[in-house]
């Protein structure tokens, strides 16, 4: 991180803060949905990538390289993601083919990358067939904030992937 400070007659007249950033050494991957459904496609969500350099500062407008090692459970949206012109982590989509886990590489290349790292994803059967409900505590005062969880299972007794159910 450079600071400049513009200065006219020994008057400071602004002051900026510049950051300097090297080549990609690291990616945080980070599982926002780690959990499909067999069919379901176009989850532009599920794991996000972050491209990091030596000193751990973000590398703005990375090109990362995204694989499906299991291609017959989970398929990669697009085969290249890229982080955003000021270094935000770029979403990876994954499509839910058969049932199983994939382990989803992101490498600075697309075949034998030097740079790399993983996620699993797990491909469950569609549908629901049991929901549960809970509650957070046993009796609520009147006009007192409840906390309700909802778990729903597909017929293998699995959690079901994240999508809009019926």
């Amino acid at each position: 991180v450079g600071t400049i400070t513009i200065a006219v007659n020994g008057v400071t007249v602004a002051t900026k803060t510049v950051t300097f950033y090297g080549s990609v050494a690291s990616y945080v991957v980070s599982t926002k949905n780690a959990v499909l459904s067999v069919g379901s496609s176009a989850d532009t969500q599920v794991l996000t990538v972050q491209a990091l350099d030596a000193n751990g500062v973000a590398v703005p407008s990375a090109t990362v390289h995204v694989s499906s090692g299991t291609t017959t459970v989970a398929t990669v949206d697009s085969a290249t993601v890229t982080t955003s012109a000021a270094g935000a982590a770029a979403d990876i989509g994954i499509n839910g083919v058969a049932k199983g886990s994939a382990v989803i590489t992101v490498g600075n290349a697309a075949t034998s990358p030097t740079v790399s790292a993983t996620a699993t994803i797990s491909v469950v059967a569609a549908g629901i067939a049991s929901v549960a409900l809970s509650f957070d505590k046993a009796e609520y005062n009147p006009g007192e904030k409840a906390t309700i969880t909802i778990t729903a299972k597909n017929a293998d007794g699995a959690l079901v992937g994240d999508e809009a159910y019926a």
